[in-house]
């Protein structure tokens, strides 16, 4: 039953590049997909009591919601990049976007292999690899919150060292 709600994500998704592809100004176009997105989280949190927003089921409500979200990260960077050019920041985005499914899977393999892969700490003690580069390489020096983030940040920018080589030889999978 899943499929269902997760067909009508995609179809959000299809309507959205229509909707891009019109004559209309670029503007305009940001300004809809915005309100869309806007629309459809207060649908989907409104409608949350009812059915709980649920990503492993794909739940109604989180197709709503996520479709939404997606929608309002959308509409800010076609504003950003297409409709005020302001394209300085955004170096990584066409490295991950041409090779993004390679990435995804990086990631998931990145992830994976730090934890299965364990060392022993000075004091005897078994960690994983991910567990060990954490406590010991940003857990010290930051708050669990900001560590945390650090450590996400330093595997996406594993992940962008890894893709980056590809994407200048303009290699694509």
């Amino acid at each position: 039953l899943s499929t269902l709600p997760a067909l009508a994500t995609l179809l959000v998704g299809i309507l959205a590049g229509e909707w891009i592809r019109t004559e209309n100004a670029r503007g305009k176009k940001a300004l809809m997909l915005a309100l869309a997105g806007t629309c459809l989280v207060l649908v989907g949190l409104r409608l949350s009591p009812l059915m709980p927003l649920n990503k492993k089921i794909w739940t109604s409500t989180f197709s709503l919601f996520s479709a939404g979200v997606a929608l309002l990260v959308f509409s800010a960077l076609y504003f950003l990049l297409d409709v005020k050019h302001w394209r300085q920041w955004s170096a990584p985005l066409p490295i991950f976007g041409t090779n993004a499914i390679l990435a995804f899977v990086l990631s998931g393999i990145i992830t994976t292999l730090t934890d299965r892969i364990h060392v022993t700490t000075a004091d005897g003690t078994l960690l994983t690899l991910h567990h060990w580069l954490y406590q010991y390489g940003f857990a010290t020096r930051l708050q669990p919150i900001h560590a945390s983030l650090a450590y996400a940040i330093a595997i996406v920018l594993v992940n962008l060292a890894i893709v980056y080589p590809l994407y200048r030889k303009k290699i694509f999978l």
